[in-house]
């Protein structure tokens, strides 16, 4: 998206999934690259993980990159699609993206959403039996969802970018993951009342139509 976009709603939490709690590495994981830590951008302190979010209900949602530590981040897209499409991606952040890099994005009409990523061909989504669907399993759990303690409106997706279908593997090979969850890691925060308040008011002098003409 290249224009600036209006922001006119929030984020609602629909999806339900159970997944183990995760643990967030920095080290002992073959793909790091020696990017920054993840602990040294993101204080997971302040967090809690959730174990039933899936999807969310959205209309908007204010998202950028906190920290790229894979050895594949170069090829790491990252985006959102329709629950009911999931063939569709919307990219947000093209696998070029780089820590810090930002985008606002809205989603219009109101439907209920999922996040992706992509990594080389491999497309891997936050619902669970989507990662299942070809792999004879139920649930393959490819991305740690947190959500901020004190504030409900922001969540860090950490994501796995090679198929947990064979389990996890201390050593590298071809066809097991190191279920380290730090190759991508997203903060999708949605912006409180007083803000999208502020951002409409923005545009409206931006496009030069003021609240005293409309109200003649």
């Amino acid at each position: 998206m290249n224009k600036v976009l209006s922001v006119i709603a929030g984020l609602l939490i629909v999806g339900s999934a159970v997944a183990d709690d995760v643990v967030i590495y920095s080290e002992n994981s073959w793909d790091t690259d020696g990017s920054p830590l993840v602990e040294t951008i993101i204080d997971f302190t302040q967090y809690s993980q959730l174990q039933d979010v899936e999807t969310w209900f959205a209309q908007n949602a204010e998202s950028w990159i906190i920290e790229e530590v894979a050895g594949k981040e170069d090829i790491n897209a990252f985006g959102w699609y329709v629950a009911t499409e999931p063939t569709v991606l919307n990219e947000i952040f093209p696998g070029l993206a780089s820590n810090g890099a930002y985008k606002s994005v809205v989603i219009d009409p109101p439907t209920d959403i999922g996040f992706y990523i992509k990594s080389g061909n491999e497309v891997f989504y936050t619902q669970s039996g989507l990662n299942a669907k070809n792999a004879g399993q139920d649930h393959i759990h490819q991305v740690a969802v947190f959500q901020n303690n004190t504030n409900s409106r922001e969540f860090i997706l950490a994501w796995e970018d090679i198929s947990m279908k064979n389990g996890v593997t201390s050593k590298y090979n071809t066809t097991q993951s190191d279920g380290d969850f730090n190759d991508l890691v997203v903060r999708v925060r949605v912006p409180e009342p007083a803000t999208l308040g502020f951002i409409g008011l923005s545009l409206l002098s931006l496009s030069g139509i003021s609240l005293i003409r409309r109200r003649k």
